[in-house]
């Protein structure tokens, strides 16, 4: 099955638009304007990308180029949407990096895959759009734990216990949270949804089972790439690496708390 330009795409697309703007607008919920905007501007990302990808599948250069472009603005907006500094942005991209590389890499190495455009750019995309919101869900969740447990986070300083051992006490609890929703999602996969990867080949012309094989290969990397990430984040927040400016004060000990340890 192909989908081919022509006035029943366009007409199809403008519907697809329309009905969900005119049903906010009408609702009062002040989300038309958003939707319309995130649309319109779909459309033009993925043309322009769709004039990239296929220069890029052509040289293996560019395809690496596109891929780290893409890995960059995946951690830029995790970052803005975590709420943490742009300065921040390196520690960011080493705990999505720990999800994203070790599924290309096995994947390629395992032939799998080819070290090639036309797989690589695919496979990328789908991982760092996974591991990018289990990085925004982990450390909002992480951020909020660390506001609202502030004095029990206090008190395991008061205690003695170093402040990654304190941060780990409140936080390791959290890390299960940014991983459910990807777990559920593969737990579900076909039986309640057919995932991008398997609709992609069915469209494409393959056949079942060729779909299940690209899906099952792309479930298990989301899987993999998300447990790693998270599991980074987790370390990088407990060190006091990545942290919201607000925040690093608690892992300065206070006053009082420094005094009780003072010697003599």
């Amino acid at each position: 099955m192909v989908i081919t330009w022509g006035i029943s795409l366009v007409a199809c697309c403008v519907l697809l638009l329309a009905i969900p703007v005119l049903l906010e607008w009408r609702a009062g919920t002040g989300l038309a304007p958003s939707i319309a905007i995130a649309g319109l501007r779909s459309v033009v990302q993925l043309v322009v990308v769709a004039l990239l990808i296929v220069f890029a599948i052509s040289h293996l250069w560019a395809t690496l180029l596109v891929i780290v472009a893409m890995f960059t603005m995946a951690v830029l907006t995790s970052v803005g949407r975590v709420g943490v500094s742009r300065r921040q942005a390196p520690m960011a991209a080493l705990a999505m990096g720990a999800g994203l590389l070790p599924v290309l890499a096995v994947t390629v190495f395992s032939g799998t895959i080819p070290f090639k455009g036309v797989a690589l750019i695919p496979i990328a995309g789908v991982v760092m759009n996974n591991i990018m919101s289990v990085h925004t869900l982990g450390g909002r969740n992480s951020f909020r734990a660390l506001e609202e447990q502030h004095e029990i986070f206090e008190g395991y300083l008061a205690l003695g216990l170093p402040a990654q051992t304190a941060a780990a006490q409140v936080l390791h609890p959290r890390i299960k949270e940014s991983l459910i929703p990807g777990i559920d999602s593969v737990k579900t996969a076909g039986i309640v949804t057919l995932p991008g990867a398997f609709l992609g080949v069915m469209l494409g012309g393959g056949s079942p089972m060729d779909a299940t094989m690209a899906q099952v290969v792309v479930l298990l990397g989301v899987l993999c790439a998300q447990s790693c990430t998270a599991l980074a984040q987790y370390e990088l927040i407990i060190r006091g690496r990545l942290l919201r400016d607000d925040l690093r004060s608690l892992f300065r000990p206070s006053p009082a708390v420094a005094a009780t340890h003072a010697p003599g």
